[in-house]
């Protein structure tokens, strides 16, 4: 958002679109001729046979898809004119001898100073629009870039004045990307950082230990989420600090002075240890923070999903199994409900059948989602007022109750999270 921010400010002052303003006032000086900042694409009518098809698995193609968040991701470059770039970057601000960006803006790039993690000391983190690396042994000053059916990253090694850039035209789940950065970093002769030595663990550390959840989250939608199944447990074994995400490795943190620590895959410092303002203890690893969290407020989260879904699942093989029986009617208490929670799969279909690049749209398929999630909780509060009305006897009338509960708990949690109805569209 920063970035939209900025361009509005440029075409504000300038006059003219931001895309337009660049080309002419930073990659023509650069000498970067073969790159824009406007939408380039391979089909339409100003279509560009140089640009390279984008891919996804089974090598299905993908053409470049336009930013509508401009200005980023919609930015066209090869690999010469990075190559250009990247000496720029590393070089004291000057072309032909005259002033273009003060060395002092250059160097700061990759150094973060306004997170909490960087106050305390950090130097991992992110800044002005590369990345502190470390990985395969050195530190570098990186910007990953993915859009669909690509992927780049761009490293810069300012002390050494090496830098690589890799492009390619294919974003595959299951692809080890990380193996051509190590593949460059080798052919490049980087030489590798000094390792933090393990000293002392903190005094207290262990006080550290417990459940911690991501804070702030990046996208408040996904807070919910990010909690139930994004949580982290935190574990001192009396030499390590070992962090275990729900989903994810391990990864072992050995103390390196202070309320520093280094991650087992990593060459030196990686994680700090913060309080909170509220004096909740604090992880952080420049890029992302988690908080310690409470059990009481986590594992009613974990009770609640898990009553809610073995909920669902009962009342669609009950469904089924009398609906087999003929026994299904209008008239049971577990007909509206058994019909809800078999709805839920309807839009799967339609999402199967549209772009991925429209899952934030207004669809068939969103609407669709939309319109069955909030049925779900009325159609369990039916089958109640049915079955306080009939009273049936028996365990199995029990169960269909304590199903339908489950159920509608659920919903009232994921409603006051605001993802019942789940809209998907802006």
């Amino acid at each position: 958002m920063g970035y939209t921010l900025v361009g509005m400010v440029i075409e504000a002052v300038a006059g003219e679109r931001y895309e337009a303003y660049l080309d002419a006032h930073l990659l023509r000086p650069l000498g970067m001729h073969s790159s824009s900042f406007q939408f380039i694409s391979q089909t339409g009518p100003h279509a560009d046979a140089q640009l390279a098809m984008g891919h996804f698995e089974n090598g299905e193609t993908h053409a470049a898809v336009a930013s509508y968040l401009r200005p980023p991701g919609q930015f066209t470059t090869t690999a010469a004119d990075m190559a250009r770039f990247a000496r720029f970057l590393m070089s004291d601000g000057e072309i032909d001898s005259a002033p273009f960006v003060d060395h002092q803006l250059l160097r700061t790039m990759g150094r973060p100073s306004r997170t909490e993690a960087a106050t305390a000391g950090l130097d991992a983190g992110y800044g002005l629009g590369l990345s502190r690396r470390d990985r395969h042994g050195v530190i570098g000053r990186c910007h990953v870039g993915t859009t669909i059916g690509y992927r780049a990253n761009l490293c810069l090694f300012p002390e050494e004045q090496k830098a690589f850039f890799v492009s390619m035209n294919a974003d595959v789940e299951t692809a080890d990307y990380e193996r051509f950065d190590a593949l460059f970093i080798r052919a490049l002769g980087v030489r590798p950082a000094h390792p933090a030595t393990q000293l002392d663990p903190p005094a207290g550390i262990a006080d550290w230990e417990g459940i911690y959840a991501v804070t702030p989250n990046r996208m408040a939608s996904f807070a919910y989420l990010d909690l139930v199944l994004n949580f982290v447990t935190v574990r001192w074994d009396g030499t390590r600090l070992h962090l275990n995400p729900f989903q994810g490795a391990v990864k072992s943190l050995a103390p390196t002075g202070g309320m520093f620590l280094r991650s087992h895959d990593r060459t030196t410092t990686s994680h700090v240890l913060l309080t909170s303002s509220s004096g909740a203890p604090v992880i952080s690893d420049g890029f992302q923070t988690f908080e310690q969290v409470s059990r009481w407020r986590i594992v009613p989260l974990w009770v609640s999903l898990v009553a809610g879904v073995a909920g669902l699942v009962y009342l669609v093989l009950a469904g089924v199994l009398r609906t087999v029986r003929r026994r299904l009617r209008p008239s049971d208490p577990l007909f509206f409900p058994f019909l809800a929670a078999v709805a839920l799969v309807l839009p799967v279909p339609f999402f199967l059948g549209q772009s991925f690049l429209q899952l934030g749209d207004l669809t068939a398929a969103s609407a669709l989602l939309a319109v069955v999630t909030a049925v779900l909780p009325l159609a369990m509060l039916v089958g109640l007022a049915l079955y306080f009305r009939r009273r049936p006897a028996g365990a199995v009338a029990v169960l269909d109750v304590l199903a339908m509960l489950a159920v509608l708990q659920w919903a009232i949690v994921l409603a006051a999270w605001g993802l019942v109805p789940l809209q998907l569209w802006a």
